[in-house]
């Protein structure tokens, strides 16, 4: 920080990136995958990632698995510890070593959870990168063996689409992929715990989930509508873009033809 803060950053005081980390190592990645794939009768480009990343990623969701785990466990041990002070002013009240027990075990899982959850967020941070990344390679080696056909059909905006928002979706999958089955189980376990604290009540929490569900699935229609519209746009922005910037190079270019002619 001191460094930075007396010179000017330059790329070559940056730290070098990791083998694993870098494009060409993940598109390689995965293009092995894809040449194993492709021997299949339907080859799927879900199972050529699946393959290429299912280690990194499995071993995510474990970290999540636990943290989640954790999590849940503290509001019984917090019960617990909240029975031991109601013991206080009974006649038999319970020794002093259970609370420092589960004020310990509060502590170690609170701990415990934080660390899974770092580390949770870490890979699938790094596991979405790199399929970002991958992606975007094997596109852009795709794009270097289009036939003249195949660019007719596609436009410039329609590649530079897919290479760059389209792929930031691999990386947005990554990040929220293990909460389709993170959220489901935590929120039964949940309701499951609650029941036991305050029975049949809890289901006035539900209703209101139950209630909430239509109204979330109509603006997740029109934030995908509304995306779809925005794409379109961008599609045609680029079109036009690279219109006119090959205009603008064929007027320079008879520009300066006529220049050397005059002169």
């Amino acid at each position: 920080m001191e460094y930075g803060y007396k010179n000017t950053i330059a790329e070559e005081d940056l730290c070098d990136i990791r083998r694993l980390d870098r494009s060409e190592e993940n598109g390689a990645r995965l293009a092995r995958a894809w040449a194993d794939e492709e021997v299949r009768a339907h080859a799927s480009f879900w199972r050529a990632l699946a393959k290429a990343y299912w280690r990194q990623y499995v071993i995510a969701g474990l970290n999540e698995l636990s943290a989640a785990t954790l999590n849940l466990m503290q509001p019984a041990i917090l019960q617990q510890l909240i029975k031991w002070v109601v013991s206080q002013s009974t006649s038999s009240p319970q020794p002093y070593s259970r609370a420092f027990a589960f004020s310990f075990l509060l502590f170690a899982a609170s701990c415990l959870q934080s660390l899974f959850i770092q580390h949770y967020f870490q890979l699938v941070f790094e596991t979405g990168a790199h399929i970002r990344a991958a992606t975007q390679v094997t596109m852009y080696r795709k794009s270097l063996r289009l036939s003249s056909q195949a660019r007719g059909a596609k436009s410039i905006g329609d590649i530079v689409n897919l290479m760059s928002v389209d792929a930031q979706k691999f990386y947005i999958l990554a990040r929220a992929g293990h909460a389709l089955w993170s959220g489901p189980l935590q929120l039964v376990i949940a309701m499951s715990l609650l029941y036991r604290l305050v029975g049949w009540s809890m289901l006035a929490g539900v209703a209101i989930m139950v209630a909430i569900a239509p109204m979330n699935t109509i603006v997740a229609h029109f934030l995908g509508k509304y995306g779809v519209a925005q794409m379109e746009a961008r599609d045609e922005r680029m079109g036009i873009t690279s219109e006119i910037i090959e205009n603008m190079k064929c007027m320079l270019s008879r520009i300066h033809t006529f220049t050397l002619e005059a002169s």
